[in-house]
């Protein structure tokens, strides 16, 4: 999105299907490189108008977006530092796809989560032969049947599936080859040098809140990290993303238009996320035009 010199690169997951033979859905490190790779060409195509690396630049993504928006966030200073990152905001946050497996296995939210555990062996080899090896005939069946279907397919096929019942071994995701790639792409190998709004509805069903939890502290023991982070107790992982849109848009607008984040790290428990006032009064005034957009009006217009 573009609009004044500023831009935003928005990955929500349900904008990305896994219907590509080579999309590695779930694997971290590999979608914050393409989406700090993805700001750098648009920031290169000349007829997006922009200021080059002097474009303001917010991230936000929810879910499997905040797989990205939060790996992006952490490899900004390594692997990016000349874009103008001025904000990251994130929700139901994948912080640690491990803790993420084991509370999806038999339940609601195996279909998806093991669309991510298909994603993230196509990106790490290693894992794709733990999984031949090590998957029975009717878990390679299954893989083969979900393999290519997109995402809202792949979250419908197959709820309260029994993952680890695929495998040989009681604990497969104690296994070295298994273990060491789910650490690789772990959040919290590095803290972001952008001020971070992180938000999560404390009993997701789907995403964890306690990696969440550890994820913040992890990085608020740097003395140089911004965040602010909300806990919803009243939603949940499929509502949060509606509700919290009013405060997302509003703090990354402020950091837009250059009002600084506040130092340090904040940690907020609400009742409902929506409940925040301070976002109400603004908006119609910041949603509308993305609304719009959907009915074909362009963007910055």
């Amino acid at each position: 999105l573009t609009k004044q010199g500023h831009a935003a690169t928005t990955s929500l997951h349900h904008a990305f299907g896994l219907d590509r033979p080579n999309a590695a859905f779930a694997a971290g490190p590999l979608a914050g490189r393409i989406t700090l790779d993805g700001v750098r060409a648009t920031e290169n195509f000349a007829e997006a108008g922009l200021a080059g690396t002097s474009t303001k630049v917010a991230l936000a993504g929810y879910s499997g977006g905040a797989i990205a928006t939060g790996h992006a966030a952490e490899l900004h200073a390594s692997y990016a530092p000349d874009l103008n990152i001025v904000g990251a905001a994130e929700g139901g946050i994948p912080a640690d796809l491990n803790a993420a497996l084991n509370m999806a296995n038999n339940n609601a939210g195996a279909g998806i989560v093991w669309a991510g555990a298909i994603g993230v062996s196509r990106e790490y080899p290693e894992l794709a032969q733990y999984f031949a090896e090590h998957i029975n005939d009717f878990g390679k069946g299954l893989t083969q049947a979900k393999d290519n279907l997109c995402l809202a397919y792949q979250a419908a096929s197959f709820p309260f599936l029994n993952m680890k019942g695929l495998f040989d071994t009681p604990e497969p995701l104690n296994e070295p080859i298994p273990a060491a790639v789910l650490d690789k792409i772990r959040m919290g190998h590095a803290v972001p040098d952008v001020p971070m709004y992180m938000y999560q509805a404390n009993p997701d069903w789907l995403i964890p809140v306690g990696p969440v939890n550890n994820l913040v502290n992890t990085y608020c023991q740097s003395p140089t990290a911004q965040v602010r982070y909300a806990r919803d107790h009243f939603s949940e992982h499929a509502t949060l993303p509606f509700l919290a849109v009013p405060s997302v848009i509003i703090w990354l607008k402020d950091r837009l238009d250059g009002i600084p984040a506040e130092p340090g790290c904040s940690t907020t428990d609400v009742g409902s996320i929506a409940l925040d006032q301070s976002a109400w009064p603004l908006f119609a005034g910041a949603v509308g035009p993305l609304v719009a957009d959907l009915f074909g009006k362009p963007v910055g217009e």
